[in-house]
Order: C-alpha cells, then structure tokens, then sequence
C-alpha cells in the first residue's frame, strides 16, 4: 500500500507539473515581450531625439538663409535706385560741363554697378531654389534625420548676403555724382562769367559808339572853323578874337607812352611811335583826339611825354597815306617831330603832319 500509494502520489506531482507548465511558458513569453517593447522603445527614443536636432539645424539654417536674403532683396532695391539716380544725373548733365571726366568716371561706375547687382541677383535665385527643395518630403518622416541634417549642411553653405560690391554701391555712386554735380556747376559759373563779359562788351559797344557820336558831333562843329579848299589846312578868316593864328598855345598834347597799334587803340592819348617809324613820330587815333589837333600851318603845339616836351610850330600836312599801301619809307623827313592821325577815322587818308621845334 505504501508502495502503491508513493506512485499515486509521484504521478499526481508529475501531472500537476504538466499542469503548470503553461503558466510558466505563458509567464515566459510574458517576460520576452516585456524585453521587445522595452528595446523597441529605447530605440524610437533616441532616433526621435537624433531627428529633432536635425530638424532643428535645418529649420535655423532655413530661417538664417531666408532673413539673409531679405537683407540682400533691400541691399539690391537700394543700388538699384541709386543707378537710377546716376543715370539721370548722366542724362541732365550732358552737354553742360567743361569736361566730360567726370562724366565718364560716373558712366564707369553705373557700367560696373549694374553687373554687380545683376550677378547678385542671379546668385540669390540660384540660392533660392536650392532653400525651396533643400526640405525632404513628409513620407517616413520618422527614417529621415539623416535627410535633414544634409539638407541643414546644404543650407549652411548658402550665402544669403550680397558682398561689398553691391552694398558699397550707394557710396560709389554718391561720390561720382558729386564729381558730376561740381563739373556742373563749375560750367554754370563759366556760363554766367561769359553772359557777364558779353553784357560788358555790348555796354561797353554802347558806350563806345555814344562817344564817337559826340566825336563825331564835335568834328562837324569843328569843321566849319576850316578852309579845306587846298592841302595846306589854312584857317578860315574869324570875325573874332579867338585862338587861330595868335601868339598863344593852340593846342596842348600828351603823348602817354612808347608802343604802336595797341596802345594806340588804348586811346589815352598820343603814342611815341619812333621805333617802328625810324622818325621821331606820335600816333593817336582820330576819335581819341586826333579830330582836335591843329592841322592848319603856323599853328602853335605844346607836347607833354616821351622826351618830345617842348613847343612846336604846326608845318601843316606833309603827307596824305593810305595804310593799306604806304610803308615807313612814305613818310615825311625833315621835321623834328611828325604827328599822324586818321582824317575822319579812315585808315585809307592818314594824315602826317609836321612839326618844327620853336621852343
């Protein structure tokens, strides 16, 4: 029976055993699956950390690019207006400097400018379409942190600034405009210093002619004191006491300087003119005086200047010359002084009249 009865009780163990065997595979499974998810979960923890920091440098790199690039899109905008301010400047200053350097300094600058601002802008829509499609696509978002740190890298090696060459462009242009602008002003002064001389010249016209007028005037009155019936210039018969022939100065002459056609044309008065004649001459025209010389033999002059001071005897008119043929040799010799004016002002009857020394 106690046999029996231990055998009874090993198989009621062993089925019991097997009974639970189940529970205890099912607990092991348990405990498998357990270990799955826990692996499962580290690692979707540390791909979703890796693909937030490449997201992360991406979205820094895309917002650096893009506010560069604002940056440059206000850099262009504002050479761009600056080359249209020069161009202008170009535009009104043709034609209106003195010299046209400057000018063409300022041609040069708005030439090189607007290939800098052109290859900018080139550069800036190439760089622009790499930013649109640097960004990888939503699918399998969860695989992609490695798309997105290259595309971040791809980003960071994009250049969103316009380099010196166009920013220093206003600067540029603002230097060779003020070139332009002084050129400029510098042909207005010009202009306004010739209008000045011109309005001079014509008063100066005005005047001029007013006084050969009064010259003019005065040589007519002057005239009927005279018997131009011979060469000899003989004053006409006076029915007064005046001057004429008398004993006194009939007329006082200054000679102001040495020189010849010049300083005639000065008009201050006789010029000695020896040195060009070979005689002892003055010269002085008819309108700055030469209208009131005594012309008429026995007439009485006293010279001032040029070593000739002293008093002389009017000879009369030695020789009639036309300018345009006579030479030096057609002058009159013997006289210790001549003077020459032009009758009435034309060249083509000069008069030589001589002089003789009395005192």
């Amino acid at each position: 029976m106690n046999d029996v009865a231990e055998d009874a009780t090993a198989i009621d163990e062993k089925h019991v055993w097997w009974k639970r065997r189940p529970v205890w595979q099912a607990a092991m499974a348990v405990t498998a699956t357990v270990g799955v998810i826990v692996g499962v979960g580290v690692i979707d923890a540390s791909r979703s950390i890796a693909l937030d920091s490449a997201v992360t440098a991406f979205d820094d790199a895309s917002t650096k690019f893009n506010l560069d690039r604002l940056r440059s899109f206000g850099a262009i905008a504002t050479a761009d207006a600056y080359l249209a301010s020069a161009a202008k400047t170009l535009e009104v200053s043709a034609g209106k400097v003195l010299s046209e350097d400057a000018r063409a300094a300022l041609q040069v600058r708005i030439d090189e400018s607007s290939k800098a601002v052109k290859a900018a802008k080139k550069q800036l829509a190439k760089d622009s379409k790499v930013h649109r499609t640097a960004k990888p696509t939503d699918a399998d978002y969860w695989d992609r942190p490695d798309e997105y740190k290259a595309a971040a890298a791809k980003l960071a090696k994009l250049d969103g600034q316009v380099g010196k060459e166009v920013t220093g462009i206003p600067a540029g242009i603002r230097e060779a405009q003020a070139a332009v602008d002084a050129a400029v002003k510098a042909w207005n002064d010009e202009q306004a210093r010739l209008e000045a001389e011109r309005k001079a010249a014509e008063e100066a016209a005005a005047a001029a002619a007013a006084a050969a007028a009064a010259a003019a005037a005065a040589e007519e009155a002057s005239w009927s004191d005279y018997d131009d019936s011979d060469d000899d210039w003989s004053p006409a018969p006076s029915s007064g006491g005046g001057g004429g022939g008398g004993g006194g100065v009939d007329h006082d002459e200054y000679v102001w300087t040495t020189g010849f056609q010049s300083e005639i044309d000065a008009c201050n008065g006789s010029v000695n003119v020896s040195p060009n004649y070979g005689i002892n001459g003055i010269a002085e025209h008819w309108s700055c005086g030469g209208w009131d010389f005594p012309l008429w033999a026995g007439a009485t002059v006293r010279v001032h200047g040029a070593g000739f001071d002293g008093l002389y005897r009017v000879e009369g008119i030695a020789a009639r010359l036309n300018q345009a043929v006579a030479t030096t040799a057609d002058l009159p010799r013997g006289f210790d002084l001549v003077y020459q004016t032009c009758l009435n002002g034309s060249s083509a009857d000069m008069a030589i009249v001589g002089l003789t020394r009395i005192g």
